[in-house]
């Protein structure tokens, strides 16, 4: 049992009341000692809310309001769900089934075809049929027809490979487009994760200079009513305090925005709260020259892959064409007879193997493939293209990732420096050999300070998430391979 909880549980009997309210805050406290501070045994990270009225009516009904316990969150968790939800991956898990579909579709013209049939034809009563030279009397009969046919190409000069390399190729092409949605997805998951830590440690620093605020404005007063200070002084600090308030609520606000945004993004739902876990990324230079991130890069990066993928599939559908040109071979076996007994003494049995070429196609062939050799063309183009603009990507993340660590080195240095001097100048102003604003221009450093620091903190793991994305590898492989690196030196 904590010690706070253990302590206002032995003064409960001097601050309760005999009011509904107050028993049902004992009847919680005493649950929270039994199950632990937190009212949940085994999980101290999570969040309990509680809500009280001061109402004495609605106290009636409901005293107090214990919100849901959130749950604890880390990115890696939050990433696996992002994927399970977005909707943008669900479209391209459906391409990939819409592929395979096509695949099948494809090659059932390649399949044998077994048909039958059968005729029965019946007429019930006679009749004449009369002219000026004859007469011609049609009686009544019954005739049936009966018979099987098997037909199977045997040789199509390559269309069935031809197709099914295309079909392959197409299904790989998918299977890489979402592995490039899901690159996208991942990096927006980081970002927002990593931008609700950075909004809530912001505010927790700005809470604190708010506290020191507030001890300034109140030594302030007292030096105000003793005469120690003039008022300038006095609404200096009092300004500086509201303001900061001020800036405090709008950062609440963007604290709510910003989980409302990683809510989205992770199940769909905005109103979804957790209690995020921190996030533990090296703070170390990337031990890998740029050189091999560029390799690892254009070796990993699907969107390249899909880019290949895509010109098989084109190769693959220019061959099916020009298989048209060579020759092909099928076979038809025919078995029928008539009669009402479908024995095999009644049957005929006969087979034709047939070899057929189109000896001139008059351009059509050509006119075919005209097109997709130029798509051919453009998609080489596309691919240097990108692969130049890769190696940017590379770089820019690699010098970013750089950048933003020794500003991590840089802003520890100015924190402490910043604190030492807003101590400094407390300490001065209450010895009476300091200005009230030296004390404001102090606390307000601090705080600028503190949050330029977390804000340096989480553009580098941000950083690093981008550069995981540039090198077209998971984060936490990235993530390994740096520690890996760094213990092995």
């Amino acid at each position: 049992m904590n010690r706070p909880v253990i302590i206002l549980i032995l003064c409960l009997p001097l601050l309760i009341s005999f009011s509904p309210a107050a028993l049902a805050f004992e009847d919680l406290l005493l649950a929270q000692a039994d199950t632990g501070v937190n009212g949940t045994e085994g999980n101290p990270g999570d969040d309990l809310l509680i809500e009280y009225s001061s109402d004495p009516e609605r106290n009636e009904d409901e005293d107090i309001r214990v919100s849901t316990i959130l749950p604890e969150l880390s990115l890696y968790e939050a990433l696996a769900l992002s994927l399970e939800f977005n909707r943008s991956i669900g479209a391209r898990e459906l391409g990939i089934e819409s592929a395979y579909a096509e695949r099948r579709s494809s090659m059932s013209e390649f399949l044998p075809d077994l048909s039958a049939f059968y005729n029965y034809t019946r007429y019930d009563s006679s009749s004449v049929v009369s002219t000026p030279d004859f007469e011609f009397t049609m009686q009544g009969l019954v005739s049936t027809r009966w018979g099987l046919s098997f037909s199977y190409p045997i040789y199509n000069g390559g269309r069935r490979s031809a197709l099914r390399r295309s079909s392959n190729a197409s299904i790989r092409a998918a299977e890489f487009d979402l592995l490039v949605e899901q690159a996208y997805e991942t990096l927006d998951v980081v970002q927002a994760f990593m931008n609700v830590l950075e909004t809530g440690a912001a505010l927790e620093a700005m809470g604190k200079s708010l506290e020191h605020l507030d001890e300034v404005s109140r030594t302030a007063q007292a030096n105000f009513d003793a005469g120690l200070i003039p008022l300038n002084n006095l609404l200096a600090a009092q300004v500086a305090r509201s303001q900061l308030a001020q800036s405090v609520n709008g950062m609440e606000n963007n604290l709510e925005l910003a989980k409302s945004a990683l809510a989205i993004l992770v199940t769909g739902d905005l109103t979804d709260r957790w209690n995020l876990l921190p996030v533990e990324f090296p703070e170390t230079e990337i031990p890998y020259p740029i050189e091999i991130l560029w390799d690892w890069a254009l070796a990993n990066r699907p969107s390249l892959k899909s880019l290949d993928a895509n010109r098989d599939a084109l190769s693959a559908r220019i061959d099916s064409i020009r298989s048209s040109r060579i020759p092909g071979l099928s076979l038809n076996a025919d078995y029928s007879g008539s009669g009402g007994d479908l024995s095999a003494s009644d049957g005929t049995l006969s087979g034709t193997l047939t070899l057929y070429w189109d000896l001139y196609d008059f351009g059509s062939v050509d006119d075919r493939i005209a097109p997709l050799e130029t798509q051919l063309e453009l998609i080489d183009l596309q691919r240097d293209a990108l692969e130049t603009l890769i190696l940017q990507q590379v770089e820019q993340a690699f010098l970013f990732v750089g950048t933003q660590l020794g500003n991590l080195e840089v802003g520890r240095e100015a924190l402490v420096q910043a604190s030492e001097a807003a101590r400094v100048a407390r300490r001065r102003q209450e010895e009476g050999l300091g200005l009230m604003i030296e004390v404001l221009d102090a606390e307000a450093t601090l705080a600028q300070t503190d949050l330029n620091y977390i804000q340096v903190l989480y553009d580098y793991y941000t950083g690093l998430a981008g550069l995981s994305r540039a090198v077209g590898m998971p984060t936490s492989d990235l993530i390994a391979l740096i520690i890996a690196a760094k213990e092995a030196q």
